[in-house]
C-alpha cells in the first residue's frame, strides 16, 4: 500500500507544518511536521504505561532513504525530546511529481522505546501474502529487511536511528532561512 508523506500520521490533527527537504549526506528526504492543532492527543502503550505520541507542539520526523527498503519515523516532544522510533519496512520508496517521498508498505514495522526494540505486524504480513496481496518475494523481502534493521539497531549501526534532535535543529534553521 502506498503511503505519501504529508498524509501520513495526522489523524486528528486539525494544524501542522509540513517541509521536505533532500539531505545529501544521509541520502534521504526527511519530512517534518510540527502539530499546532490536534483534536486530542494520541498515546500508545509501552510496558503497561500509557506514553503520548502526538499533541500540540509535537514533531515528527520522518526518513525516506533512497534506495533503501524501510522509513524511520521519530516522535519528539514540545521539548524536542525524543519519544519513539518507528520504522515501517517497505517494497519501495519514491518521490512523486510534486516533490512529495512516499513508501510502498510492507506491513512489518519496528518500535524502539528507550532500549527495547520490538518488531510488529507479523499477523499483518502472513495476511496479505495468504491472500495473494504480496508475492512471496515481498514476504521474504520484508523479514530479511527487519531482521537486518534489528542487527543494525542492536549494533547501533543504522545511521538514522538514534540522531536525537539533531535533524529537527538542521530542518528549523532550512525553514528559517526559507522564510
Amino acid at each position: 500500500m502506498k503511503k505519501y508523506i504529508d498524509k501520513t500520521y495526522l489523524r486528528g490533527v486539525e494544524d501542522h507544518d509540513f517541509e521536505v527537504i533532500r539531505d545529501e549526506e544521509l541520502d534521504c528526504y526527511i519530512s517534518f511536521k510540527k502539530i499546532k492543532k490536534i483534536d486530542e492527543p494520541y498515546f500508545t502503550e509501552h510496558d503497561g504505561v500509557d506514553v503520548c505520541l502526538l499533541a500540540d507542539g509535537y514533531y515528527i520526523i520522518e526518513y525516506i532513504p533512497i534506495g533503501e527498503n524501510y522509513t524511520v519515523r521519530t516522535f519528539l516532544d514540545r521539548d524536542e525530546e525524543v519519544i519513539e522510533w518507528y520504522i515501517d519496512v517497505t517494497r519501495e520508496n519514491g518521490i512523486n511529481q510534486d516533490g512529495i517521498p512516499y513508501y510502498d508498505d510492507l506491513y512489518l514495522d519496528i518500535i524502539i522505546f528507550k532500549e527495547n526494540v520490538e518488531l510488529l505486524d507479523e499477523d499483518e504480513l502472513k495476511e496479505a501474502f495468504d491472500k495473494g496481496e504480496i508475492t512471496e518475494d515481498s514476504f521474504n523481502l520484508a523479514y530479511k529487511v527487519a531482521n537486518e534493521l534489528k542487527r543494525q539497531i542492536g549494533v547501533k549501526e543504522n545511521k538514522f536511528v538514534n540522531r536525537g534532535n539533531k535533524d529537527l535543529k538542521k530542518i528549523l534553521d532550512t525553514i528559517e532561512i526559507m522564510s
